[in-house]
């Protein structure tokens, strides 16, 4: 029977610091944990990824290459992660390298007569950058700029981001909604 894992999925190079708790099954395969992480952080899965543990590169290119060591669907989290503490890395979108830390928190058996634990968003800080946006250090800039409607690159980020140079929309980087996260994660299991 598979434990309940709570895991903190954090960006490692932004100050403040984006993050996200939930919890997760233990024996969930690396490439769903791949879908969870999108939707509780909020991208997109439209970029390429890897997890890296004590070394080892784990991914789903290393399927489509042959190599059979690393695919990422053969890994559960419960294989990577053993202890409170344990810690992997999450890359998304080999362009922009938005490195995410992942610790497991806590592990307990599956309440009641659950055989699998639900996944479920239970805490996090701030918005998810958005795509393409060029990493940890395009990001900054973008806030900076889409914030302040006399910024010199306000009106293209608008259009950009929006659509619209004279958008009246707003991106909040101190927003985020444990319930939307929550939706989320429902649409994905259905």
């Amino acid at each position: 029977m598979a434990e309940q894992f709570t895991i903190k999925v954090a960006l490692t190079q932004l100050e403040p610091q984006i993050w996200r708790k939930f919890t997760v099954p233990s024996d969930t395969p690396l490439d769903h944990l791949h879908l969870i992480l999108q939707a509780v952080m909020g991208w997109e899965n439209a970029h390429l990824h890897q997890f890296t543990a004590g070394g080892e590169i784990y991914t789903v290119e290393m399927a489509r290459l042959g190599v059979d060591d690393h695919n990422e669907a053969d890994y559960s989290v419960g294989d990577l992660l053993k202890e409170t503490g344990d810690k992997l890395t999450y890359i998304y979108d080999m362009g922009d390298s938005w490195e995410h830390s992942i610790e497991l928190v806590e592990k307990k058996p599956a309440a009641g007569k659950e055989k699998t634990p639900a996944v479920a968003c239970l805490d996090g800080e701030f918005a998810c950058p958005p795509e393409d946006i060029g990493g940890f250090i395009g990001y900054p800039e973008f806030v900076e700029a889409i914030s302040d409607k006399d910024h010199p690159e306000h009106e293209e980020m608008a259009e950009w981001y929006f659509g619209d140079p004279d958008s009246d929309e707003e991106f909040d980087p101190f927003r985020f909604d444990v319930d939307e996260v929550n939706r989320r994660l429902k649409a994905m299991v259905r």
